[in-house]
Protein backbone atom coordinates (compact mmCIF):
# COMPACT_ATOMS: atom_id res chain seq x y z
CA UNK A 1 0.00 0.00 0.00
CA UNK A 2 1.29 3.65 -0.87
CA UNK A 3 1.49 6.14 1.70
CA UNK A 4 -0.51 9.53 1.09
CA UNK A 5 -0.46 12.72 3.49
CA UNK A 6 -3.55 15.15 2.90
CA UNK A 7 -3.17 18.69 4.48
CA UNK A 8 -5.11 21.70 3.65
CA UNK A 9 -8.90 22.78 3.84
CA UNK A 10 -9.40 24.50 0.56
CA UNK A 11 -12.63 22.90 -1.81
CA UNK A 12 -10.54 21.97 -4.75
CA UNK A 13 -8.43 18.48 -4.55
CA UNK A 14 -4.66 18.54 -5.44
CA UNK A 15 -2.62 15.75 -5.65
CA UNK A 16 1.48 15.64 -5.80
CA UNK A 17 3.25 12.85 -6.86
CA UNK A 18 7.26 13.31 -6.30
CA UNK A 19 10.37 12.13 -8.68
CA UNK A 20 12.93 9.07 -8.57
CA UNK A 21 14.87 8.93 -5.15
CA UNK A 22 12.84 11.62 -3.18
CA UNK A 23 9.64 10.91 -1.28
CA UNK A 24 6.76 13.24 -0.51
CA UNK A 25 8.25 15.64 1.74
CA UNK A 26 10.22 17.12 -1.25
CA UNK A 27 7.06 19.31 -2.00
CA UNK A 28 6.93 20.91 1.69
CA UNK A 29 8.44 24.08 0.94
CA UNK A 30 5.87 24.48 -1.64
CA UNK A 31 2.52 23.39 0.45
CA UNK A 32 2.26 26.89 2.51
CA UNK A 33 1.02 28.62 -1.50
CA UNK A 34 -1.13 25.57 -2.08
CA UNK A 35 -3.44 24.95 1.28
CA UNK A 36 -5.19 27.91 1.74
CA UNK A 37 -6.52 26.85 -1.60
CA UNK A 38 -6.40 23.06 -1.99
CA UNK A 39 -6.79 19.95 -0.21
CA UNK A 40 -3.40 18.45 -0.59
CA UNK A 41 -2.63 15.00 -1.30
CA UNK A 42 0.81 14.14 -1.05
CA UNK A 43 1.86 10.40 -1.95
CA UNK A 44 5.13 8.31 -1.58
CA UNK A 45 5.57 6.05 -4.57
CA UNK A 46 6.30 2.61 -4.17
CA UNK A 47 10.17 1.83 -2.95
CA UNK A 48 10.21 5.50 -1.56
CA UNK A 49 9.79 6.79 1.63
CA UNK A 50 6.56 5.48 3.13
CA UNK A 51 5.68 3.28 0.70
CA UNK A 52 7.09 -0.83 0.58
CA UNK A 53 8.19 -1.63 -3.27
CA UNK A 54 5.64 -3.63 -5.46
CA UNK A 55 6.90 -6.58 -7.24
CA UNK A 56 10.36 -6.39 -8.51
CA UNK A 57 8.56 -7.80 -12.22
CA UNK A 58 5.94 -5.19 -11.53
CA UNK A 59 5.59 -2.88 -14.64
CA UNK A 60 4.32 0.94 -14.69
CA UNK A 61 0.66 -0.66 -15.39
CA UNK A 62 1.01 -1.57 -11.54
CA UNK A 63 2.25 1.59 -10.43
CA UNK A 64 -0.39 3.56 -12.09
CA UNK A 65 -2.69 1.22 -10.22
CA UNK A 66 -1.52 1.66 -6.91
CA UNK A 67 -0.95 5.50 -7.80
CA UNK A 68 -4.61 5.78 -8.45
CA UNK A 69 -5.66 3.90 -4.97
CA UNK A 70 -4.05 6.35 -2.94
CA UNK A 71 -5.20 9.51 -4.46
CA UNK A 72 -8.93 11.45 -5.40
CA UNK A 73 -9.70 10.99 -9.14
CA UNK A 74 -11.98 14.16 -8.33
CA UNK A 75 -8.20 16.47 -8.22
CA UNK A 76 -6.02 17.86 -10.03
CA UNK A 77 -2.81 15.62 -10.38
CA UNK A 78 0.75 17.29 -10.86
CA UNK A 79 3.26 14.49 -11.43
CA UNK A 80 6.89 16.10 -11.23
CA UNK A 81 9.86 13.63 -13.30
CA UNK A 82 8.98 10.01 -12.56
CA UNK A 83 5.44 10.47 -10.82
CA UNK A 84 4.40 11.80 -14.19
CA UNK A 85 4.69 8.53 -15.48
CA UNK A 86 1.85 6.64 -13.51
CA UNK A 87 -0.35 9.55 -13.89
CA UNK A 88 0.01 9.34 -17.67
CA UNK A 89 -0.43 5.89 -17.58
CA UNK A 90 -3.67 6.10 -15.17
CA UNK A 91 -5.27 8.89 -17.44
CA UNK A 92 -4.48 7.19 -20.73
CA UNK A 93 -6.51 3.87 -19.31
CA UNK A 94 -9.50 5.62 -18.40
CA UNK A 95 -8.81 7.60 -15.11
CA UNK A 96 -10.60 11.17 -15.15
CA UNK A 97 -8.68 13.24 -12.93
CA UNK A 98 -9.72 17.23 -13.28
CA UNK A 99 -6.80 17.91 -15.17
CA UNK A 100 -2.85 17.10 -15.26
CA UNK A 101 -0.30 19.94 -14.42
CA UNK A 102 3.45 17.81 -15.20
CA UNK A 103 6.92 19.09 -14.39
CA UNK A 104 9.92 18.42 -15.94
CA UNK A 105 8.56 15.61 -17.22
CA UNK A 106 8.26 13.80 -20.61
CA UNK A 107 6.72 10.55 -22.13
CA UNK A 108 9.98 9.55 -23.06
CA UNK A 109 13.07 9.78 -20.54
CA UNK A 110 15.25 7.94 -22.99
CA UNK A 111 16.43 9.03 -26.08
CA UNK A 112 15.15 6.43 -29.05
CA UNK A 113 14.68 6.56 -32.74
CA UNK A 114 13.29 9.82 -34.16
CA UNK A 115 13.21 10.99 -30.56
CA UNK A 116 16.27 13.36 -29.54
CA UNK A 117 14.90 14.00 -26.06
CA UNK A 118 16.72 12.82 -22.90
CA UNK A 119 19.07 10.78 -21.54
CA UNK A 120 20.97 7.76 -22.82
CA UNK A 121 20.19 4.30 -21.98
CA UNK A 122 23.03 3.88 -21.28
CA UNK A 123 23.53 6.47 -18.74
CA UNK A 124 20.37 4.92 -16.92
CA UNK A 125 21.78 1.03 -17.04
CA UNK A 126 25.01 2.87 -15.59
CA UNK A 127 22.73 4.00 -13.01
CA UNK A 128 21.10 0.67 -12.46
CA UNK A 129 24.46 -0.84 -11.53
CA UNK A 130 25.86 2.30 -9.85
CA UNK A 131 22.77 1.66 -6.99
CA UNK A 132 23.86 -2.31 -6.48
CA UNK A 133 27.48 -1.19 -5.76
CA UNK A 134 27.15 1.98 -3.57
CA UNK A 135 23.43 3.41 -3.88
CA UNK A 136 24.76 6.55 -1.66
CA UNK A 137 27.30 7.34 -4.39
CA UNK A 138 24.84 6.95 -7.26
CA UNK A 139 22.09 9.32 -5.54
CA UNK A 140 24.78 11.92 -4.34
CA UNK A 141 25.86 11.96 -8.32
CA UNK A 142 21.91 12.02 -9.22
CA UNK A 143 21.86 15.15 -7.21
CA UNK A 144 24.89 16.67 -8.47
CA UNK A 145 23.52 16.24 -12.09
CA UNK A 146 19.89 18.32 -11.04
CA UNK A 147 22.37 20.63 -9.38
CA UNK A 148 23.90 21.90 -12.61
CA UNK A 149 21.18 24.02 -13.32
CA UNK A 150 21.87 26.78 -11.04
CA UNK A 151 22.57 27.59 -7.11
CA UNK A 152 18.98 27.84 -6.14
CA UNK A 153 18.29 24.62 -7.05
CA UNK A 154 21.55 23.13 -5.09
CA UNK A 155 19.93 24.50 -2.35
CA UNK A 156 16.69 23.19 -2.92
CA UNK A 157 18.46 19.73 -2.82
CA UNK A 158 20.76 20.62 0.23
CA UNK A 159 18.62 19.00 2.51
CA UNK A 160 18.33 15.29 0.34
CA UNK A 161 21.87 15.18 0.45
CA UNK A 162 21.79 14.69 3.68
CA UNK A 163 19.37 12.10 3.97
CA UNK A 164 20.25 8.37 3.39
CA UNK A 165 19.55 6.49 -0.01
CA UNK A 166 16.74 3.69 0.80
CA UNK A 167 17.20 0.04 -0.72
CA UNK A 168 18.71 -0.47 -3.70
CA UNK A 169 15.93 -2.88 -4.77
CA UNK A 170 14.00 -0.69 -3.67
CA UNK A 171 14.93 2.29 -5.72
CA UNK A 172 16.19 0.15 -9.18
CA UNK A 173 12.21 -0.08 -10.60
CA UNK A 174 12.02 2.99 -10.64
CA UNK A 175 15.09 3.77 -13.18
CA UNK A 176 13.95 1.07 -14.53
CA UNK A 177 10.97 2.60 -15.00
CA UNK A 178 12.66 5.84 -16.67
CA UNK A 179 14.92 3.31 -18.86
CA UNK A 180 12.05 1.14 -20.27
CA UNK A 181 9.41 3.66 -20.38
CA UNK A 182 7.79 5.18 -23.52
CA UNK A 183 4.19 6.52 -23.58
CA UNK A 184 4.19 8.39 -26.92
CA UNK A 185 1.78 6.65 -28.35
CA UNK A 186 -1.04 6.65 -25.80
CA UNK A 187 -0.60 10.50 -25.15
CA UNK A 188 -3.69 11.35 -27.70
CA UNK A 189 -6.11 9.06 -25.43
CA UNK A 190 -5.49 11.61 -22.73
CA UNK A 191 -8.39 13.99 -23.34
CA UNK A 192 -7.97 15.42 -20.21
CA UNK A 193 -6.46 19.66 -19.91
CA UNK A 194 -3.16 19.29 -19.67
CA UNK A 195 -0.22 21.46 -19.21
CA UNK A 196 3.66 20.72 -19.46
CA UNK A 197 6.34 23.02 -17.81
CA UNK A 198 9.85 22.84 -19.11
CA UNK A 199 12.87 24.88 -17.67
CA UNK A 200 15.88 25.73 -20.24
CA UNK A 201 18.34 24.41 -17.35
CA UNK A 202 16.78 21.26 -17.30
CA UNK A 203 19.63 18.77 -17.28
CA UNK A 204 17.59 15.66 -17.51
CA UNK A 205 14.42 16.64 -19.75
CA UNK A 206 15.06 18.91 -22.80
CA UNK A 207 11.87 21.03 -23.46
CA UNK A 208 11.63 19.42 -26.65
CA UNK A 209 10.10 16.63 -24.78
CA UNK A 210 7.48 18.66 -23.12
CA UNK A 211 6.63 20.55 -26.59
CA UNK A 212 6.30 17.11 -28.37
CA UNK A 213 4.47 16.06 -25.79
CA UNK A 214 1.62 18.97 -26.01
CA UNK A 215 1.00 18.80 -29.23
CA UNK A 216 0.17 14.81 -28.81
CA UNK A 217 -2.38 15.68 -26.75
CA UNK A 218 -6.22 16.91 -27.73
CA UNK A 219 -6.26 19.59 -25.03
CA UNK A 220 -2.52 19.77 -23.83
CA UNK A 221 -0.39 23.29 -23.76
CA UNK A 222 3.24 23.69 -22.64
CA UNK A 223 5.18 26.88 -20.79
CA UNK A 224 8.89 27.08 -20.78
CA UNK A 225 11.06 29.10 -18.33
CA UNK A 226 14.18 29.92 -19.35
CA UNK A 227 15.72 29.73 -15.82
CA UNK A 228 14.12 26.56 -14.05
CA UNK A 229 15.48 23.46 -13.92
CA UNK A 230 14.69 19.91 -12.92
CA UNK A 231 13.10 21.07 -9.77
CA UNK A 232 11.11 24.11 -10.51
CA UNK A 233 8.37 23.98 -7.98
CA UNK A 234 10.93 24.60 -5.48
CA UNK A 235 13.15 27.51 -7.42
CA UNK A 236 10.64 28.81 -9.47
CA UNK A 237 7.31 28.17 -7.16
CA UNK A 238 5.31 31.42 -8.44
CA UNK A 239 5.98 30.46 -12.19
CA UNK A 240 4.43 27.06 -11.28
CA UNK A 241 1.50 27.78 -9.18
CA UNK A 242 0.43 30.99 -11.47
CA UNK A 243 -0.21 27.62 -14.43
CA UNK A 244 -1.64 25.70 -11.91
CA UNK A 245 -4.18 28.27 -11.19
CA UNK A 246 -4.47 29.16 -15.06
CA UNK A 247 -5.61 25.21 -15.14
CA UNK A 248 -7.48 25.09 -12.53
CA UNK A 249 -9.57 27.87 -14.22
CA UNK A 250 -9.59 25.99 -17.44
CA UNK A 251 -10.95 22.36 -16.10
CA UNK A 252 -14.16 24.30 -14.02
CA UNK A 253 -17.37 23.67 -15.08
Amino acid sequence: MMRAVTEGRGPEGLVLVHGWGFDHRVFAPWLPRLTQRWRVTRTDLPGHGGSAPLPADAGLEAWADAVRLAVPEDAIWVGWSLGALPLLAAAARGARPRALLLLAATPCFCQRDGWPYGLLREELDAMIGGLAEDARRTLRGFHALLGRAGAGDREALRPWRRRGPGPATALEPGLSLLRDTDLRGRLAAIDRPTTWLAGGRDPLVPDGAAKEAARAMPRARMAYHPEAGHLPFLTHPEWVAGHLHLLSQQCRP
